[in-house]
């Protein structure tokens, strides 16, 4: 029976170590996807959110009588309501 070199050994233990950076890397990679997708939705969420604050808020204003164009309570008429 021949017994393989010291060389040989040297390469399945390198080659073993490779295998076991790939494997800790696909660990890694998996989990980063995955905070990527919580951070999306969180995301969504937020614009979401953001986009019913702006609609309240614009209602709210609106129903007060403030003015979309300066943003006051005047009774000026302004450009924009002249050229519609």
């Amino acid at each position: 029976v021949k017994v393989p070199s010291s060389e040989v050994f040297v390469r399945i233990d390198k080659a073993r170590g490779i295998l076991n950076d790939m494997g800790s890397l696909a660990s890694r990679r998996k989990a980063a996807l995955t905070e990527i997708s919580t951070a999306k939705a969180a995301l969504l969420t937020t614009q979401g959110n953001l986009t019913t604050l702006q609609g309240e808020v614009t209602t709210m204003l609106g129903d007060r009588g403030e003015c979309p164009t300066c943003h006051t309570f005047c009774d000026t008429p302004h450009l924009s309501e002249q050229a519609g």
